[in-house]
């Protein structure tokens, strides 16, 4: 669909400037077209997270590929963001992930505030991995980060392929999240989405950690619950709640 609509798109946008037609139709169909729907990039419903998560528990492949991406859950920090960190950026003590703005998307320092889910599994890796620069090291070249690869491959041998990417796990935490009734501030802060509203980027500036930083923490508690089969979605506590 997406293919053709490009192709029409591109037939009548050249003959509306050789003048063979007024206006470029496409403009117009664009909203009543159906929107492409890609299964593996959606939102992943409770029973499907818990079935995931324990899954990749049960991997008996490569542990480090497992904590990269259970960390990426823990986070919802993108894919590439969580195998190229490095260990000068955490502060496991304060509980804080920085990551530099080269890495980030929006060239923007990101401040994380880790769950003492993330802080366990990082003191874990610290001992495989601490004396490298990368948490999560290349399997061929320990100088370099692991690949995002390894977690297609992982999925592949899951059984997960074309039903779940790697990214969609924020689109997940955001659409949970949500759910919960948690402010949208403070989970498109956590995502290092940036403010839409050009008015409003200028004058918030505000990093909400600690209400970031207590939100993740229920989030990464819901996810133990849910890789047990609780399908409970409100045990938060509604005085965290804006």
């Amino acid at each position: 669909m997406a293919e053709a609509k490009r192709t029409m798109f591109g037939i009548f946008e050249l003959a509306a400037e050789t003048f063979r037609v007024d206006a470029n139709p496409v403009h117009q169909w664009r909203e009543a077209l159906p929107k492409n729907k890609t299964q593996h990039k959606r939102a992943l419903e409770i029973t499907e997270i818990g079935q995931l998560l324990k899954d990749v528990d049960g991997h008996g492949g490569n542990l480090q590929t497992q904590s990269a991406f259970k960390l990426m859950w823990l986070t919802l920090a993108r894919p590439s963001e969580v195998i190229e960190a490095e260990w000068m950026e955490f502060d496991l003590d304060a509980a804080t992930w920085r990551i530099p703005a080269e890495r980030m998307k929006k060239r923007r320092e990101h401040v994380i505030p880790l769950p003492t889910q993330a802080v366990d599994l990082l003191k874990t890796m610290k001992v495989l991995t601490g004396k490298r620069q990368h948490v999560f090291p290349h399997r061929d070249d320990r100088t370099k980060p692991m690949v995002t690869a390894a977690f297609r491959q992982m999925l592949h041998v899951l059984g997960w392929s074309g039903k779940f990417s790697p990214h969609a796990a924020r689109t997940t935490g955001s659409t949970r999240l949500n759910e919960l009734g948690f402010s949208s501030d403070w989970i498109e802060r956590q995502l290092a989405h940036a403010e839409p509203n050009s008015v409003r980027r200028t004058y918030n500036h505000a990093d909400y950690m600690k209400d970031r930083a207590k939100m993740m923490q229920q989030w990464a508690d819901l996810l133990d619950q849910w890789k047990l089969g609780t399908e409970n979605i409100v045990p938060i506590n509604r005085e965290n709640v804006a």
